[in-house]
């Protein structure tokens, strides 16, 4: 999706959209349109958080919010008594650590850059999930990650 602009005279969204391909940008309208972003969306990890784990040795398992498929795979056995770290707190991470708190997770960090994102605003109503504005950076005995802290 290139555009999308709300035409308050025939109250229609007008689209302009270009196919993944790479093709020919088109135009189209509708009388609604729903923004679904979160845990569909291409998987793209942050390349200094890819850089760091790869290079680093993590051992640990890494995947992107469109990964975490909690619908069709309904096991607790994936997070269980288990940390996970999300890195981002949008709404893809708000989602996440709910799903992670309700399977059992032992403890759910959530990372932000500045603390203004969607998660960082969530009353979490458990002490099992934790913001913190801090970005992993190291590798630490294989599956553990070091933070830094963040300032602007």
């Amino acid at each position: 999706v290139l555009s999308v602009v709300r035409c308050h005279r025939t109250r229609k969204f007008h689209v302009v959209a270009r196919e993944k391909n790479g093709g020919t940008a088109a135009r189209r309208s509708f009388d609604h349109v729903v923004c679904a972003a979160g845990t569909r969306t291409f998987p793209r990890i942050p390349a200094p958080v890819d850089t760091a784990l790869r290079n680093g040795g993590y051992t640990g398992t890494i995947l992107h919010a469109s990964e975490c498929d909690f619908v069709t795979r309904p096991a607790n056995r994936d997070v269980e008594g288990r940390t996970v770290l999300l890195v981002g707190d949008s709404f893809a991470a708000e989602d996440v650590a709910l799903q992670c708190v309700r399977r059992g997770a032992a403890a759910v960090y959530i990372t932000s850059r500045d603390g203004g994102g969607v998660a960082s605003g969530v009353r979490w109503g458990t002490d099992v999930v934790r913001v913190i504005t801090a970005l992993p950076y190291r590798v630490v005995r294989g599956n553990g990650l070091k933070c830094q802290a963040v300032y602007y």
